[in-house]
């Protein structure tokens, strides 16, 4: 194992691609894309790029009005992160099935929910995003499979593909072009399962559609989630600051693989003239990993 640096000493450069985001998650003025989910849909949308239909946007929990939106939808905070609060809706009467949970609610649940949500995590209650519900390739009573694409500019280190339709979620990961990745280059665990790799019909349509992205964000990194239904490839959400690897709870790299992610990143700084990010300690994966090796 590679020395690390210890915690007191000066700063360092980042040369990991986990120490990148270490430098991003703790920059007070970060570099990237900071927008919220409505403007960064606005201006993905403004690439030519496929956006879900937005229905509505409600102040608050409390402004939702229900019997106004379609019999299927999602509804998401829109300044929370990962799935928090996130529900994907279908009406049944005068209830509605959603499909993360696998559980039905009256809106008056849904609503005492969402505060719930917020109150947890320390948030006052804010707008919410009611929009369309993509059919994904895998048919419309299923979650769409979610498809992170890794940018690095025009390249792609990595595609991760989520699957939440089965208890615990499924977590399959792809190279650049849907390719294997080297054997030993990631370990799943935690509250992910190892999942079954599916390959888009429309995987080509997929890759340029996050490399477009990818250039015109003109950062040196950014997680680009989409969805597709086979045919049509739809944009999900930016995800600059991605936690799985970066914890290393749900997903783990090998040093080696994540060294290769940060050369990409490095590469995507020097070719931009911007100065390499530095960190005075290492990320909690990297702890993780010393933790583990030091003698008992």
């Amino acid at each position: 194992m590679e020395p690390l640096p210890a915690a007191q000493t000066p700063e360092y450069e980042a040369r990991r691609f986990t120490e990148f985001l270490h430098a991003r998650f703790t920059d007070v003025t970060p570099r990237g894309v900071v927008m919220g989910k409505i403007p960064r849909k606005k201006l993905i949308e403004s690439f030519g790029v496929r956006v879900p239909a937005t229905y509505e946007v409600f102040e608050d929990p409390d402004s939702i009005d229900f019997p106004q939106l379609p019999s299927r939808f999602a509804l998401k905070p829109t300044d929370l992160w990962s799935s928090h609060g996130v529900y994907l809706l279908e009406r049944q009467g005068d209830r509605f099935h959603e499909m993360i949970r696998q559980k039905s609610f009256t809106g008056g649940e849904i609503i005492d929910d969402l505060k719930l949500v917020f109150a947890k995590l320390g948030k006052t209650p804010g707008p919410l995003l009611a929009e369309e519900l993509v059919a994904g390739e895998n048919g419309q009573d299923q979650i769409p499979f979610d498809y992170k694409f890794w940018m690095f500019g025009e390249t792609t280190g990595l595609i991760l593909q989520h699957n939440r339709n089965t208890n615990p979620f499924q977590l399959s990961c792809f190279g650049s072009g849907f390719l294997p990745l080297p054997e030993g280059a990631f370990t799943i665990g935690g509250s992910r399962a190892q999942g079954t790799p599916v390959i888009p019909a429309n995987a080509d349509a997929m890759i340029e559609t996050a490399k477009n992205i990818s250039v015109r964000l003109d950062t040196p990194f950014c997680g680009i989630d989409l969805y597709t239904s086979g045919k049509e490839v739809f944009f999900g959400e930016l995800s600059p600051t991605p936690g799985p690897a970066y914890y290393g709870r749900m997903l783990r790299f090998s040093p080696e693989f994540d060294h290769q992610l940060g050369d990409y990143w490095r590469q995507g700084c020097l070719t931009r003239g911007q100065p390499i990010p530095k960190i005075s300690s290492p990320p909690p994966v990297i702890i993780a990993e010393q933790l583990e090796k030091s003698p008992v």
